[in-house]
């Protein structure tokens, strides 16, 4: 699934610098960012950093496992998992509590209705199905 920017940080002023490299969503993004060389290549056409694309990549490359929206990218991202070969290292119970804690120890929770351990297995199984699209 393709998603636009609104649900990540500063997504307006994201999605106005991307726009300048004809990227309008994290499929595009990935496409053209997933490598050290793109990214250093977008970040000339869109004035955004390097460091800034990579970690939009990041949240785009999770955003690719199955039923992890833009909510469960930033607590993921959040407790540490920032790419899908990252979540595919973890063990569904130690991540199903580091992702409660994570959410508790936050001055805003970030989301409201916390994953089952049913749900971060998915995500876990989900992953290391795929294949590794982003290089740092």
């Amino acid at each position: 699934m393709s998603y636009t920017f609104e649900d990540f940080e500063d997504g307006d002023t994201i999605k106005k610098a991307l726009a300048k490299a004809r990227i309008t969503n994290t499929r595009h993004l990935l496409e053209k960012c997933a490598t050290p060389k793109g990214r250093s290549e977008i970040a000339k056409v869109t004035g955004l950093d390097v460091e800034t694309l990579l970690k939009l990549v990041r949240g785009a490359d999770l955003l690719r496992v199955k039923h992890v929206g833009p909510e469960s990218m930033r607590l993921l991202q959040a407790a540490g998992v920032e790419t899908v070969k990252a979540l595919q290292k973890q063990d569904p119970a130690v991540l199903t509590t580091k992702l409660a804690s994570t959410n508790g120890n936050h001055k805003r929770q970030i989301v409201e209705r916390l994953p089952n351990q049913k749900a971060v297995t998915a995500w876990i199984e989900g992953a290391r199905s795929m294949p590794i699209v982003v290089f740092c």
